[in-house]
């Protein structure tokens, strides 16, 4: 019994004191504090917003996207969209050009080794060309 009032005595003694060296602070010590404060608060807020996706990449509906799109039926619905292709300088990037559309010039990374375009590449194609995930799926199925 006699510790537990010794451990109480204990914890109250040391709020008081520390009570106590916080209000001899100078006004110049105590402001650092505060301004330590915030920005502490503004920290913890920004970790913490970094672990929520933006509004951009949080899936409403569930996608409808195949898990892969051959690269020829992509540039079909490319062709059906009016895009042409345009020569390109080497490598794997393959260059379209559509005058009536925005955007009118555009380029993508042609697949390799394999034939077949990722459900998350083609999730930034499909950004690229503004083109909502509906519209292309209906176009694939045209193609």
């Amino acid at each position: 019994m006699r510790r537990a009032k010794d451990a109480s005595f204990l914890a109250i003694s040391l709020a008081a004191a520390k009570k106590t060296r916080l209000d001899r602070k100078s006004p110049k010590a105590a402001k650092h504090s505060l301004i330590r404060d915030e920005r502490a608060k503004r920290h913890e807020s920004k970790s913490i917003l970094a672990l929520i996706p933006p509004p951009s990449l949080q899936s409403k509906a569930v996608s409808r996207l195949p898990m892969q799109v051959p690269w020829r039926d992509f540039v079909r619905v490319l062709r059906h969209l009016g895009y042409a292709t345009q020569k390109g300088k080497a490598g794997s990037a393959r260059h379209f050009f559509n005058p009536a559309r925005n955007p009118n010039s555009i380029s993508f990374k042609e697949p390799h080794p394999g034939d077949n375009l990722n459900k998350r590449t083609l999730r930034l194609y499909l950004q690229k060309l503004q083109l909502p995930e509906d519209e292309f799926l209906r176009l694939l199925e045209k193609a």
